[in-house]
């Protein structure tokens, strides 16, 4: 079985923590762009207009502070999830890798000293946590970032949106030039 199946095969045992994470996930980054079309509608409507009230503004700048706190809110919900989720993967990483270990024969164990095994099993599995819990959410979040970003540009001016969706496959062609490159100098690396 090749390395990405089975550290999809580890994934799939806690999909559901991870789906949930998602989910709050999803919600961050709604309420996170939600706070600067409020902030637009406050702007436009209540401070360029000259003739400000001060009534309708502290309601809308109180329902500003409620978004930031809602969302820091999913935020610390969305981080607890994956969290669980990477620390349970990790868990059971670690348990087979120990399990197969107790399967090696002892001449296997007369060449390399215990202790680095023992810290190569932590350490990597180590890496996998930081994959599962730090590389995939930001992933994610950068992806449903984008697609809330240009639907509030889209909410707020169409026509700039538009022009500014033309810029999508320049930022995919720089992406895979800088993995076909960036990739060739991290392999050198390692």
């Amino acid at each position: 079985m090749s390395t990405k199946k089975r550290l999809f095969q580890y994934g799939l045992e806690k999909k559901k923590s991870i789906l949930w994470g998602l989910f709050f996930l999803i919600l961050t980054v709604v309420t996170d762009i939600t706070a600067p079309i409020l902030a637009a509608l406050i702007i436009d409507e209540h401070i360029v207009q000259g003739n400000i009230i001060f009534e309708p503004l502290i309601m809308l700048l109180f329902v500003y502070l409620a978004i930031a706190v809602i969302s820091a809110s999913f935020r610390y919900v969305m981080i607890r999830f994956l969290q669980s989720s990477a620390n349970g993967i990790i868990f059971k990483m670690r348990k087979d890798a120990f399990a197969h270990l107790q399967t090696l024969p002892v001449t296997y164990f007369d060449n390399m000293p215990a202790g680095k095994i023992v810290a190569r099993i932590t350490n990597d599995t180590e890496a996998l946590r930081s994959l599962y819990m730090q590389v995939i959410s930001m992933f994610a979040q950068s992806i449903f970032n984008i697609i809330g970003v240009y639907a509030a540009m889209f909410i707020l001016d169409w026509k700039l949106a538009s022009w500014l969706l033309l810029l999508l496959p320049m930022i995919i062609i720089w992406a895979k030039l800088y993995h076909k490159y960036a990739g060739k100098y991290n392999r050198i690396v390692r």
